[in-house]
């Protein structure tokens, strides 16, 4: 049986429809359509998140920067793991990506805002190595693209 709760990236940026929606702007006021809550469902925010308790295509879950919480479609996150939580993977799980720690091998100044600034030493949470060439890295509860070559995994994970 799958843990009822999961880390999960957002894949695309989600407005909700409904009230109880994650990232339903406030219709009170044109100036409440400027508040992070609003935006609080871009591309690449990592969600703490439960599955329908039915099996639906609906999950419940709040961005883990924010308080803000509500539905949204499960099609639009992918899982992510920690190391931690290894020993529940089963063949439900095998299409889960794994967060492994890196540290930078040289300072990286980014040039673009999905780039993550690092300097020489610091540790990355990477969460997806798929592209052999950007790979991506949660901080702060974001998901950012940071240079392959600059960084070398932690071995003993």
């Amino acid at each position: 049986m799958p843990p009822k709760e999961y880390r999960v990236r957002t894949l695309f940026p989600y407005e909700g429809q409904r009230p109880e929606d994650l990232g339903r702007c406030c219709p009170l006021s044109p100036k409440v359509l400027l508040t992070r809550w609003c935006v609080a469902f871009p591309e690449n925010v990592i969600l703490s998140a439960h599955p329908s308790k039915s099996g639906g295509d609906w999950w419940y879950g709040t961005p883990v920067r924010d308080n803000k919480s509500g539905f949204f479609p499960q099609a639009y996150v992918e899982r992510v793991e920690t190391g931690t939580n290894l020993l529940m993977l089963n063949l439900y799980h095998l299409m889960t990506l794994v967060a492994v720690k890196a540290t930078a091998l040289y300072p990286y100044t980014g040039n673009n805002p999905d780039e993550l600034p690092f300097a020489e030493g610091d540790t990355l949470a990477v969460i997806d190595r798929s592209d052999t060439d950007w790979w991506k890295v949660e901080q702060d509860g974001l998901v950012f693209i940071v240079p392959a070559g600059y960084v070398a995994l932690v071995e003993g994970q």
